[in-house]
């Protein structure tokens, strides 16, 4: 019995962000070199972290949200977004799942797997590692990552776990750099501008991506 593929389209519309730096003649004659390429590194991370920002807006945007502000998060909350994803009843995924948490909310995580040290003796592993070297990998097979760009409110953060299919990133032509002579401003300068264009898009975020809220205070210990 042939099948017919049906396919969809998906129309997204990429958006242009942008970082100015404007250097002097005056600033150029007598800063060294070094500086010079530090204050090109640094646009560029502003221009990364901004990309990241607005990945991290749309993980935030899952229909579901399965934390709780004030909630310790615990690997019991992403096992359960993970069995969600892989026994969904329309769609299940069978592709790599991902979580991305601020590390305020992962330092629970090493709480949850380090609470037995003291008590009892830990021999080699994967407690006694996480003990020494922090807790880095996966959870019920999300792997992990950490993201200090996360915005804190009211000592609450909000992550996200998610499909790989469930969240697309359409990027634009290579990074541009435009460099502008500018005689008549500050005495004479030159103006750089970077430019990067690309959108963010989801797929069934109802059934492969989930943000959770948990509490995010400072660690004390």
């Amino acid at each position: 019995n042939p099948q017919q593929f049906v396919d969809t389209l998906r129309s997204y519309t990429m958006q242009t962000v942008g970082i100015s730096t404007f250097i002097t003649d005056d600033v150029a004659s007598y800063v060294d070199k070094k500086v010079l390429t530090k204050m090109g590194r640094h646009a560029m991370n502003a221009m990364m972290r901004r990309k990241d920002e607005d990945g991290i807006t749309v993980g935030q945007g899952a229909t579901t949200d399965i934390g709780a502000s004030g909630a310790v998060m615990s690997g019991g909350e992403i096992a359960a977004a993970v069995a969600r994803i892989r026994g969904n009843t329309t769609e299940p995924s069978e592709g790599p799942i991902y979580a991305v948490f601020h590390g305020f909310g992962i330092k629970d995580i090493w709480d949850e797997i380090t609470a037995g040290i003291g008590t009892y003796p830990v021999p080699n592993g994967f407690t006694e590692q996480t003990w020494r070297n922090g807790f880095s990998g996966s959870v019920a097979g999300a792997e992990v990552y950490d993201d200090g760009n996360i915005t804190i409110t009211s000592n609450n953060a909000e992550g996200f776990i998610f499909a790989r299919e469930a969240l697309l990133l359409v990027q634009g032509p290579v990074l541009k750099r435009e460099v502008q002579r500018k005689a008549g401003l500050g005495g004479g300068g030159t103006q750089v501008y970077l430019y990067d264009r690309y959108v963010y898009g989801e797929r069934s975020p109802g059934n492969w991506l989930y943000s959770m809220t948990h509490d995010a205070s400072v660690p004390v210990g």
